[in-house]
């Protein structure tokens, strides 16, 4: 317990030591947006799937994949094949809010070996844990 605690603490130290060279503050506001950016939150999401989501998994604004991070977005995605076990490209589109949760959502659209768009999948990158659950019509191979 207290090594989680003392990472947990160095953790909160560096980032408020970047906060403070990089912008000159570690407000509240920034640290939070930092925190999250880096899946150091204390959010909704207590499994693969985010508390009080409706809608299809991953395929809608509303049940939006759960990944721990903004750099874990990418990781998840490199995960995702085909039903055939093809590889699945991603490009992000853009942010937008969900009616679920309180951080933007990100909308990636992914493709084939062929660069044929295959689907879409929304991903809130602000969460405690990387989900490993695909959206329907793909796998999630580890």
């Amino acid at each position: 317990k207290f090594l989680i605690y003392g990472q947990l603490a160095l953790d909160e130290f560096v980032l408020k030591e970047y906060a403070r060279r990089t912008f000159g503050n570690d407000d509240d506001h920034l640290m939070k947006m930092l925190n999250g950016s880096f899946g150091n939150v204390e959010n909704n999401c207590t499994g693969d799937v985010i508390n009080g989501v409706y809608g299809p998994y991953g395929v809608s604004a509303s049940n939006p994949i759960p990944v721990k991070g903004v750099p874990c977005s990418k990781l998840y995605l490199s995960h995702l094949r085909t039903l055939s076990g093809g590889i699945v490209s991603f490009e992000r589109v853009c942010s937008l809010k969900s009616p679920v949760v309180d951080t933007p959502v990100d909308l990636y659209h992914l493709f084939d070996e062929n660069k044929n768009k295959v689907g879409e999948v929304y991903l809130s990158a602000y969460q405690a844990i990387t989900s490993t659950t695909p959206p329907e019509g793909f796998r999630y191979v580890k």
